[in-house]
C-alpha cells in the first residue's frame, strides 16, 4: 500500500519497519512479488523496491495469488486428495464456489481503490516527512 503512494523505489528494510512487520517476511512477499512482476526492485545504493505499474493498473486478486502458495481451502481443493469421504461429501463443491466468489470480489478491486484515504495511511505509518535521497 505505501508503494501505491511513490514513484522512487523504497529498501524493504524500511517498509518493513514502517509497518511493524518482520524484515524477512517483507523480503520473501517482495520476492514473490517481482517473479510475478508485480513489483520492480534494485540493489545498492539507490536500490529497493516499487511497483512495475500504477496502482489503478494491480488487481488485489493477483497480489494475493502471487502471495499465497496454496488456495485450497480444504485438503480435497489442493494437490493431493487423500481424503475418504470424498466421493460422498459435497464440500469440496462448497469451497471450489466460495473460493470463486472470494476472488470475483478481489478482482474488482485495484490496489489505487485499497488506499482510499492515502494521507491517512502516511500518517499512520509515519512516512509523513519528505523521502531522503540515497
Amino acid at each position: 500500500m505505501w508503494l501505491s503512494r511513490l514513484k522512487e523505489r523504497r529498501p524493504t528494510i524500511k517498509i518493513a519497519a514502517a509497518y511493524q512487520i518482520s524484515h524477512d517476511h517483507l523480503a520473501k512477499v517482495a520476492y514473490r512479488l517481482r517473479k510475478t512482476g508485480l513489483l520492480e526492485a534494485a540493489r545498492g545504493r539507490g536500490g529497493g523496491i516499487r511497483l512495475s505499474r500504477s496502482a489503478s493498473q494491480i488487481i488485489i486478486g493477483d497480489i494475493i495469488r502471487a502471495t499465497e502458495e496454496d488456495m485450497a481451502l480444504v485438503e480435497c481443493l489442493g494437490q493431493t486428495r487423500t481424503c475418504r469421504i470424498a466421493g460422498v461429501c459435497r464440500f469440496r463443491e462448497l469451497f471450489r464456489k466460495a473460493l470463486e466468489a472470494y476472488f470475483e470480489v478481489l478482482d474488482a478491486m485495484t490496489l489505487e481503490d485499497a488506499v482510499q484515504f492515502p494521507e491517512a495511511l502516511k500518517g499512520a505509518l509515519n512516512i509523513n516527512r519528505p523521502a531522503i535521497p540515497h
